[in-house]
């Protein structure tokens, strides 16, 4: 047997931004908490500056030269007593 299709509950409206802004700005200061947010032509300036900085090239390693190498015979050193 099928059973007979259910009402679907009705689709609630949406908040506008403002009423949720608001909700959201009261629930912040009942947590003690404050919204920062960030400025987007501040932001946009910062990445456009950092995307013009060129980094000074770093002068490449210098490696200090090597011990010479022992030809003679090896030498067993005991380190116990």
């Amino acid at each position: 047997m099928v059973s007979p299709p259910v009402a679907a509950e009705p689709i609630a409206p949406r908040k506008s931004a403002a009423e949720s802004a608001a909700e959201r700005e009261t629930m912040l200061q009942s947590a003690g908490l404050a919204l920062v947010e960030t400025d987007a032509q501040k932001l946009r300036s910062a990445y456009e500056h950092a995307a013009s900085f060129v980094e000074p090239a770093r002068p490449p390693r210098v490696l200090r030269p090597r011990p010479p190498m022992e030809s003679g015979p090896l030498i067993q050193v005991e380190t116990r007593k």
